[in-house]
């Protein structure tokens, strides 16, 4: 692997492991939901410019964005906020993703 792909590597999992610092901050004045709402709302600014727009309908990509994006990380931050330890829930909200990749392997 390249050093730059290396490095490249090492900042995503630096960044994504501190986000959770900062969720935990965030629940204790925000409810909840209201935080993972403005979380994506900002995260998909960007997005919205730099990003083609999937071929489907608006519909079934709004559902999906407030599934997983929303109700998701809105439910690990409420258990962040009654009392979670951040690190738990970067771990919780990790194995989703493997329960989900090993049952596409079925």
């Amino acid at each position: 692997m390249p050093v730059r792909d290396f490095l490249a590597a090492l900042l995503i999992a630096f960044v994504w492991g501190i986000g959770f610092i900062p969720m935990k901050i965030g629940v204790r004045d925000v409810p909840p939901m209201s935080f993972s709402v403005m979380r994506f709302v900002l995260a998909a600014i960007p997005f919205v410019f730099f990003i083609a727009r999937p071929k489907t309908k608006f519909s079934i990509l709004l559902g999906y964005g407030v599934a997983i994006g929303v109700m998701q990380f809105g439910l690990v931050f409420s258990a962040i906020r009654y009392g979670l330890p951040a690190s738990l829930a970067s771990l919780r909200s990790e194995e989703h993703t493997s329960e989900l990749q090993s049952r596409g392997l079925i």
